[in-house]
């Protein structure tokens, strides 16, 4: 899935409230100013407060419990798909692209993500993609 590699890496930050207290020297530093501490604790509030809603609306009655494991989960989430649709608007100009489609020196982004999404036949369903077209080619190449 596009932003797993995104998202992986930003769960191997271990936590934020913890990784957040060493510097680049790994020395054990809370080096976050105030307005950054206060704005990350409002944006993690976003992200328990949306999760809890949709936990609720799922459980009914039962009260959503939200560890800090689940913060490190949803934020890198959220901040892998954030990176995969990032990585989909890139935008190359012509001759950059076809340099690096000549020398094999990487996929061009866009079809990084592309890619993967066609030949998935749950998203040609899911996003109503026209068979036959780019992002629901007849032949498609499915590992398993």
């Amino acid at each position: 899935m596009p932003g797993r590699r995104q998202r992986s890496h930003f769960q191997q930050i271990d936590d934020f409230t913890r990784g957040r207290n060493f510097n680049t020297n790994g020395s054990d530093v809370d080096w976050w100013s105030n307005n950054a501490s206060l704005r990350f604790q409002e944006k993690s509030q976003c992200i328990k407060d949306r999760y809890s809603s949709y936990a609720s609306k799922a459980a009914g009655s039962v009260t959503p419990k939200f560890t800090n494991k689940l913060l490190v989960e949803t934020t890198a989430d959220t901040m892998g798909l954030k990176a995969a649709y990032w990585v989909y608007c890139e935008k190359l100009d012509y001759p950059y692209l076809l340099q690096i489609i000549r020398t094999g020196s990487r996929i061009p982004q866009k079809f990084r993500v592309n890619g993967p999404m066609s030949n998935l036949p749950e998203f040609a369903q899911d996003f109503q993609c026209s068979r036959g077209k780019d992002m629901n080619p007849i032949s498609k190449c499915e590992i398993w």
